[in-house]
């Protein structure tokens, strides 16, 4: 029982843990559109102020590294889609488990007959001949020749 609570556990702390990455992903999404819009604007002064060449330089590394954050970001969101799926499946798992769990401590699910044994016959013992009594795995001795005649 301990087992199946503390997987239970985990698979939620697991899916918690995916509810923050999301909200990174999102964040990482909006710094990304804001690397952009610098990049742009940068580039606009430049040309307003006619020193294109090295603002222009840097608006270009701004644009750069606003598409690798984006592409970065596209991976974890794919990643994290697979997390979110890994996690519900564990977290049924996990609740079903307690849940089959709770009910074998309850004894609601039955278990499996118990075989009686034979009843044992009432009344006297019945004598057996002694010439029927033989150990178990013994073969009988066949008399010597001698003892035939």
């Amino acid at each position: 029982m301990d087992t199946t609570e503390y997987v239970s556990r985990r698979a939620l702390q697991l899916d918690e843990q995916v509810q923050e990455v999301e909200h990174i992903v999102l964040h990482l999404s909006a710094l990304a559109r804001q690397l952009r819009s610098l990049a742009s604007n940068t580039s606009l002064e430049a040309t307003r102020m006619r020193m294109s060449a090295p603002l222009a330089e840097i608006a270009r590394q701004m644009r750069r590294l606003s598409q690798q954050v984006g592409e970065s970001n596209d991976q974890l969101s794919l990643t994290l889609r697979a997390y979110t799926i890994s996690t519900g499946e564990l977290r049924q798992a996990a609740g079903s488990l307690l849940h089959d769990a709770k009910a074998i401590q309850e004894n609601v699910i039955p278990a499996a007959p118990v075989e009686e044994p034979p009843p044992v016959p009432r009344g006297r013992p019945t004598a057996v001949p002694r010439w029927q009594v033989t150990p178990p795995y013994h073969t009988p001795e066949i008399p010597a020749e001698e003892q035939r005649k």
